[in-house]
């Protein structure tokens, strides 16, 4: 049995610019060097994307490293599986992928982790499992011991004994995680100073012992804790991300035609959000604002505001759009000084609802610049998945925290540039990174895809579908480390 990865590798020819920037060369870029005559017929390698960026679809990168979808492929192709059977007893499923070794030629271990912090673990004696076949394990960990105050996962994988040819010695081959403890709900605050609430139409402000929030058509226009404004621009709804290769379908093959993309209808609707009508009311546990939005291709969009009595702001977003979406979440800026970033989640490499199994739920930590994830044509590729909170923090360890609500973790990025911008550059030569940092959190993204080349072919079940309700949650509030 075998398969095929079409392409393995991207191709292209690297380049210095005028400024001494890194550039990569594709199809397009050589156009005008081919000969042509007033005679000639029409450019055939054009229109069937050789011409274009259509030799960037490989699994690594042309520098031979690896792409993000590199580690997915890799779980995927995992040679020995887990599955749970009685996680409160540790006791699991192993099946062996092999054709002809036996899995005992691997070592075994286990750890489980509370938040990123390894509480228990162990390595398994010595079991063997055939090949082609399965059997269940009992791995020894003390389940009643674990906290209730914080999620705790467990990781099961197998490395090898020795070094091979191609293979380190220690190397992992294969893993598997487990959620043992689910987040924990939130404990709310009660109000117990007075708060000041102004309201002339749809702007609401609100301000408290230290703090103050002022909401403007639907967006937060201001956000200050401590004296410090923790916004460079609104927060406000986000439902456009730059377009990916495979988001271009059909169109990569007409690339002159892009700009009638469907999809394009949701950048405009993303700057296009109006408040209809705006309410506000205090009670024990904070202010909420609810403003109904007027949103092209959505209906019943809805947001609420609740500014809690310790400062900290709660964001609720629903709404059911009339065609498919390519994400559901909010985008706002940050100061460009908050350049390290750290997060609970998938990681580290950048994931999506369709790609994100082979990335472990960890703790992360990391400047900007390395979070920061560019193919050979710039397009939406920096996200992370299946994240519970994040920071983003100064060289002092002060900046913002953003959490999801517990039992609902979202996806964000960080990014010295909108998906607008992002939008516009063709090569990696032209990304302005000289901006306030934006950050996006989403609910949901349309998938990936990519089981054909240049096209999406997103599975049912990654598609973020017509008709169907959207919601986010989130909390923001001030960080020190």
């Amino acid at each position: 049995a075998g398969g095929f990865i079409w392409d393995w590798v991207d191709q292209t020819l690297h380049v210095k610019d005028e400024n001494g920037k890194d550039n990569y060369l594709y199809g397009t870029d050589f156009e005008k060097e081919e000969p042509r005559h007033w005679y000639s017929t029409i450019n055939t390698t054009a229109m069937t994307g050789s011409n274009t960026y259509f030799c960037a679809n490989g699994v690594i990168s042309a520098k031979r490293e690896p792409h993000p979808q590199y580690t997915e492929m890799r779980y995927v192709y995992r040679p020995i599986v887990t599955t749970a059977f009685d996680l409160a007893k540790g006791r699991f499923n192993v099946r062996s992928r092999f054709a002809f070794t036996d899995v005992s030629s691997y070592k075994c271990k286990w750890k489980i982790q509370a938040e990123g912090e390894e509480i228990q673990s162990g390595e398994m004696d010595k079991f063997a499992v055939a090949p082609l076949q399965e059997q269940f394990i009992d791995i020894p960990y003390d389940y009643s011991s674990l906290p209730d105050d914080k999620e705790c996962v467990l990781t099961i994988s197998f490395h090898s004994k020795k070094k091979t040819l191609g293979i380190k010695n220690n190397a992992e081959i294969a893993y598997d995680q487990f959620i043992l403890k689910e987040m924990p709900k939130p404990v709310g605050v009660k109000q117990t100073k007075d708060v000041k609430i102004e309201k002339k139409g749809n702007n609401i402000s609100v301000t408290g012992d230290n703090y103050s929030v002022k909401v403007e058509n639907g967006s937060v226009t201001s956000y200050v804790v401590d004296s410090q404004e923790l916004l460079t621009s609104p927060m406000a709804p986000n439902y456009f991300r730059a377009l990916t290769d495979n988001d271009i379908d059909f169109l990569n093959f007409v690339s002159p035609f892009l700009f009638v993309h469907p999809y394009y209808k949701w950048k405009r609707a993303t700057t296009s959000v109006k408040a209809l009508k705006t309410s506000v009311e205090e009670n024990s546990s904070g202010v909420k604002i609810r403003v109904a939005l007027d949103v092209p291709h959505m209906k019943d969009a809805f947001v609420s505001y609740t500014v809690y009595p310790d400062g900290r702001l709660g964001v609720y977003h629903s709404a059911v759009p009339k065609a498919p979406l390519l994400r559901f979440g909010y985008q706002w800026n940050v100061n460009k000084n908050l350049t390290n970033i750290s997060w609970y989640g998938r990681g580290d490499a950048p994931s999506y609802p369709d790609r994100k199994s082979g990335y472990k739920i960890d703790t992360y930590t990391m400047p900007v610049d390395k979070f920061e994830y560019t193919y050979m044509r710039p397009q939406e590729s920096s996200t992370r998945a299946d994240v519970r909170y994040f920071t983003l923090t100064d060289k002092k360890g002060r900046g913002i925290k953003v959490s999801a609500y517990y039992d609902k973790p979202f996806m964000f990025s960080a990014l010295p540039y909108t998906p607008f911008m992002l939008d516009k550059f063709n090569h990696v030569n032209e990304i302005n990174r000289d901006n306030d940092i934006t950050v996006t959190v989403d609910s949901s993204q349309y998938g990936i895809g990519g089981d054909m080349p240049g096209q999406a072919f997103v599975r049912d079940k990654y598609q973020v579908k017509a008709g169907e309700k959207q919601t986010l949650s989130f909390l923001v509030e001030p960080y020190i480390k």
